[in-house]
């Protein structure tokens, strides 16, 4: 695989010196890492819950386990403590596994290049006004603009400079690695093919915001769409990155607003 202004090059490199597409895992191996990368994503947020858990009932006389569990969901202190330790641990696992595979280079298996600034003008004016049309469906559907789940974790997030971090900085930049980054450059070159990659890895992203509820899943699918339509046209995941805490910022804005 090579990047280029016009994109990601996914033709395979015909005899010569490897070519980037060799130095980067096949399909299934980035299928078998992948499912590696989210067990270990899940275990450090169930660590994070049980390191909560253990803080509350040593030092909280009143502390109600039942209690506990039972608004886990929407408590917004261990979201964001959770958020921000998967989200380092699980980019550093990411890096670590691109490193062993042999003649690799982390920017460039991710695409970890700028791009020029009327590109990311032109990317961030696409994001915005796909956030523009969503808030605008989301009115005429009669459908709250922030989602309750939402409103509920920022109220309840207690550090709110940690809840920033996590859900603008650290949250866009792990999910982009994985999602545009890792699965992108494994599957890219497969059958899939680029469009096929772009759906696909939208797909996937969606489907992890189980926070959500169908309609929100969608949103979040067709958010992927863009992305990925981003780093297929581009190259760059250091774009989708902006773009992604771009949607994050925004709806944290919208969030303050309201609440």
């Amino acid at each position: 695989m090579t990047i280029s202004q016009e994109g990601i090059d996914m033709t395979p490199p015909a005899g010569g010196p490897a070519g980037q597409g060799e130095r980067v895992w096949g399909p299934w191996g980035t299928i078998g890492l992948s499912a590696v990368i989210l067990f270990v994503f899940v275990l450090v947020q169930v660590f994070a819950v049980v390191c909560f858990l253990a803080l509350g009932v040593l030092y909280e006389p009143n502390f109600q386990i039942d209690a506990f569990f039972d608004g886990i969901e929407f408590n917004g202190l261990v979201l964001s403590t959770a958020t921000a330790a998967t989200s380092v641990l699980t980019t550093a696992l990411v890096l670590g596994l691109i490193r062993l595979r042999k003649g690799a280079t982390v920017r460039d298996y991710l695409g970890l290049h700028p791009v020029d600034v009327r590109t990311l003008l032109v990317w961030l004016a696409a994001a915005l006004a796909l956030a523009a049309a969503s808030d605008g469906l989301s009115i005429l559907l009669e459908r709250p603009v922030v989602p309750e789940f939402m409103v509920r974790v920022y109220e309840t997030a207690e550090v709110l400079p940690l809840f920033w971090a996590a859900i603008v900085l650290l949250g866009p930049i792990f999910e982009e690695v994985f999602f545009r980054g890792f699965l992108f450059a494994g599957l890219a070159r497969s059958r899939l093919g680029g469009a096929g990659t772009v759906v696909v890895t939208a797909l996937a992203w969606a489907v992890i915001h189980v926070q959500y509820d169908l309609y929100g899943i969608a949103t979040v699918f067709v958010i992927g769409l863009l992305l990925g339509w981003a780093r297929l046209r581009t190259g760059s995941l250091a774009l989708t990155i902006a773009l992604h805490a771009a949607f994050n910022l925004v709806a944290m804005l919208e969030l303050v607003l309201l609440v």
